[in-house]
Order: structure tokens, then C-alpha cells, then sequence
């Protein structure tokens, strides 16, 4: 059965729509009316709206993410002079260390055990005694490593420490 809008009172097809008959652009694909409920037109243009907000702040994520990356790799390169990705040392478990990995001596309850924040190993307090920034590990305030890792990261004396070394010679005029 085909049916055609008509106006009520003229007896043809209606060029406009009233509010209980839909218009040609209210029909779905199908050619059936499409009715909206206005509760259901806000949720979707809250959800469009959430959707877009959505996609800023994803965007506003990955600027900011590449800018971090750039101002990582600057200070990277100030410290290590390369663009290779720093790798976390995973510390020795307590457990697993009886002994100071230097020295041999045993822990007990008089001696603590301490971990270089370089190289990650466990050792008595005589032998990671030692403070200097470990760039690597992020560590840009001076921290406990162990005596190899202080000769492999502090660096050496250059001339103008040796010359700060010397006594101060007086003068007499």
C-alpha cells in the first residue's frame, strides 16, 4: 500500500510539513519517518560536544608530549652527548645480598646495606660512600654510588681544578 502526505484540506501532496507529518529531510533512507526526540538530540549534541573536547585535549597531549621529548633530548645531550634512550638500572634485591658486592663483608644489624644508583649492586657503607649526579638515571642531585661507578661518572680534574687546589701564595708589598 502507497501512501502520500495530504494536505487535510486541499486534498494534495503538502509542500509543507506540519508538526505531526515530517519533511522530506526528517525521512530516513528507507523513506520512513524519522522522528526526533529532543532529549535525544541533546544527549548527542552533548556527546559531540564531549567528543570534540575529547579530541583537543588529545591533540594538546601530543604537543605537549613532543615538546617534552625535545627538552628531554636537549638536556640528554648536555649531559651524555646522545640520543640513545636511558635505561633504568634495576637495583639488587635486599634479599638476595648477604654480602657487600665489593668488599665481601657481611650485613648484619650494625651494617646497612646501600645501593649505587648507578650501577644498582648492594654495598656496606665504607664502600658506597661516594656522591655524585647520575644523569643517566635522572639523578641530577648528587647520590650514593658506589667507588667504580664514582670514578666512571665524576669527572676528571681539569687544569683549572688543579689550580684551585694550590695554597694561595702572600704577597708582601
Amino acid at each position: 500500500m502507497h501512501h502520500k502526505w495530504l494536505n487535510s484540506h486541499s486534498g494534495r501532496p503538502s509542500t509543507t510539513s506540519s508538526p505531526d507529518q515530517p519533511s522530506r529531510s526528517h525521512l530516513d533512507d528507507d523513506g520512513m519517518p524519522v522522528y526526533t526526540d529532543t532529549i535525544q538530540q541533546r544527549l548527542r549534541q552533548i556527546e559531540s560536544g564531549h567528543q570534540q573536547e575529547v579530541e583537543t585535549l588529545k591533540k594538546q597531549v601530543q604537543e605537549l608530549k613532543s615538546r617534552l621529548e625535545s627538552q628531554y633530548l636537549t638536556s640528554s645531550l648536555r649531559f651524555n652527548g646522545d640520543f640513545g634512550d636511558e635505561v633504568m638500572t634495576r637495583w639488587l634485591p635486599d634479599h638476595l645480598a648477604a654480602h657487600c658486592y665489593a668488599c665481601d663483608s657481611a650485613f648484619w644489624l650494625a651494617s646497612r646495606k646501600h645501593h649505587c644508583r648507578n650501577c644498582g649492586n648492594v654495598f656496606c657503607s665504607s664502600c658506597c660512600n661516594q656522591k655524585v649526579p647520575v644523569p643517566s638515571q635522572q639523578l641530577f642531585e648528587p647520590s650514593r654510588v658506589c667507588k667504580s661507578c664514582y670514578s666512571s661518572l665524576h669527572p676528571t680534574s681539569s687544569s683549572i681544578d688543579l689550580e684551585l687546589d694550590k695554597p694561595i701564595a702572600a704577597t708582601s708589598n
